[in-house]
């Protein structure tokens, strides 16, 4: 048990307001990130993973009506830091090895089911989730400048209570760290006619550890 907390819309802003930590590196978002791993504790992997540049909490919203959705979380899990403060807060098996060609986005709680697979053909509860994965993947990219990036390869994980959904993204084109803006995106169709839209935006010029990019 590593003793992680996840927050709420407002504690996650007082939380970003914590200074002081010592040997520590104090970034433009006011997060605090330690200067190795091997210092990180449960509170700064809880800051990592819920209020800084490589974490999104938004609602997932539907064209074809006004219910409002859960808060998903949306994590750049390609960083190191990331990556570092997942380790900590529950355990290496949690990290997903995907190789160094891929930025990978991942999504919590996002309602798959919500899917209409067009001309679906399943046969079989496995065969209508292979689809519905499918058809997230094509529902999905990942935006810089002028250059639109398709997923290419969408996988589920289980991390702890979190349903979790792997967007795997190709590096080449590399984003430029001093992009102003990234947005990942999701438009999934839905039964009877809607679209299910994601959209949370990234700043790659706050996402620096240890004085360099870390996308």
């Amino acid at each position: 048990m590593f003793g992680l907390v996840f927050f709420t819309h407002q504690s996650r802003q007082c939380f970003a307001r914590v200074v002081g930590v010592t040997g520590a590196i104090i970034l433009s978002a006011g997060v605090i990130f330690p200067q190795s791993a091997s210092v990180m504790d449960d509170q700064e992997a809880a800051r990592i993973l819920n209020v800084s540049p490589w974490v999104r909490i938004v609602s997932p919203t539907r064209s074809s009506d006004p219910f409002q959705f859960h808060e998903t979380t949306v994590l750049w899990e390609s960083s190191v830091v990331v990556r570092q403060a997942l380790i900590k807060a529950y355990g290496p098996g949690s990290v997903q090895q995907y190789g160094e060609a891929y930025y990978v986005i991942s999504v919590s709680f996002f309602p798959v089911a919500s899917g209409a697979p067009p001309n679906s053909h399943a046969n079989s509860a496995e065969e209508l989730a292979e689809e519905l994965l499918e058809l997230c993947r094509a529902s999905a990219h990942l935006t810089s400048g002028k250059v639109k990036r398709p997923a290419l390869k969408v996988a589920p994980y289980l991390r702890g209570d979190q349903r979790i959904l792997f967007f795997l993204f190709p590096r080449d084109p590399r984003i430029d760290p001093g992009e102003k803006e990234v947005t990942f995106e999701i438009h999934l169709p839905t039964l009877g006619g809607g679209v299910l839209d994601l959209k949370a935006r990234f700043k790659p010029r706050e996402m620096v550890y240890l004085g360099q990019p870390d996308l």
